[in-house]
Parts: structure tokens; sequence; C-alpha cells
């Protein structure tokens, strides 16, 4: 096993191509912020911030996509994205976030435990990285539209919803989530507020 995947001395791990593809296809009119960016990233957001993310605002841009740098620095952006995020009711802006599955974290029960989550079938493998990650990862999502999230992330594993999102009985979600090629549904889970 690589030991760099245990350390927090490499915090930026660039989201693998494949995953950004099917998060620009979440919205077709593409990623409008990529507020912790860095030189080798895939994501090509129409903006992206290598500094100051934290000091600054993130709504305006439409959807927002983060892959912070990893590490014990982690649950300052939760943080800051449940700030931003935390009402986004009536509002175009949305944000996902990819995260290291750690939901016996404190950032986890604190900042996105109650949001709407797609935790990833596998190990992801970072851009440039040697080999899969040795933790499983987790797409988080803040904004209006969870019907449409479990809709397109469930595919790439099990889906967790608020059990009232926006005013939508999300306990029909799994009726209209399209069965696999082998006529399994994906699962889903309703979590109470």
């Amino acid at each position: 096993m690589n030991p760099v995947l245990y350390s927090t001395t490499r915090q930026n791990w660039c989201t693998p191509r494949w995953l950004v593809d099917i998060i620009r296809s979440f919205r077709p009119a593409g990623i409008g912020l990529d507020p912790a960016s860095n030189p080798q990233s895939p994501v090509a957001a129409a903006t992206d911030w290598r500094e100051g993310a934290l000091e600054r605002s993130w709504r305006g841009h439409g959807l927002v996509y983060l892959n912070p740098p990893y590490g014990r620095g982690v649950g300052a952006w939760t943080r800051k994205a449940r700030e931003e995020f935390a009402d986004a009711t009536g509002s175009a802006d949305e944000l996902l976030l990819l995260l290291p599955a750690r939901v016996d974290a404190i950032w986890y029960q604190r900042d996105v435990g109650n949001c709407a989550v797609c935790f990833i079938k596998g190990r992801i493998r970072f851009l440039g990285a040697a080999a899969g990650a040795t933790f499983p990862s987790m797409l988080v999502y803040l904004g209006h539209d969870h019907l449409h999230f479990a809709e397109h992330f469930s595919r790439r594993g099990v889906v967790m919803v608020p059990a009232t999102s926006g005013g939508t009985n999300v306990s029909v979600i799994h009726d209209l989530v399209p069965a696999s090629p082998t006529g399994a549904k994906p699962a889903l889970i309703l979590v109470e507020p």
C-alpha cells in the first residue's frame, strides 16, 4: 500500500476526469466556480480560485464544485460550504463537494450530515495518483433539487437525501430512478432532518 495515501502531506487530490464529466453533465450550463482549484485540476470551471476562497462569497456562480484540500483543514471548507449554502431555497446556486466519506468526523456531523449525499462505489483513483484512494469518497449536494441529484448520481453509489427536500416528498424518488441493466433499483436512503 502506498504510504502517501495515508498521510496528509499531499492535500491536493485532483478529481478524476470521469467524475468531472459526470459532474458537468449534472448541469448542462457547466461548473460556475471551483473555489479550491490548482494548476493540475481538470475541472475547468468558468471561475476558479487558487487562494482566498474561505474569505470570499461562493454565491452567484450557479453550480459550485469543491474538491477541497484534504487533511486536517477539511472542516474549514465544509463549514464555509454550510454557511454559504445552508439556505439555497429559491436560488440557482448549488454546491457539490467531493469529500472523504468520514461520517464519524466532526465536520461531517456538524456541516454536511443532513445534506443529500452519494457514497461513491469503490475507491476513487485521483488524477495523478499511483493507486486508488485508501478511503471511500462521497459527493455532498447543497441545493434545491434533491430529486435531480438522486436521479443523476444514483448509478454511482448509494444516495441519501433528507426526508423533506424543499417541499418534495422524496419517498417517491426511488420509484422515479431508473433500474440498472440488471433490473436492480439503486439504493436510496431517506434521512430525517
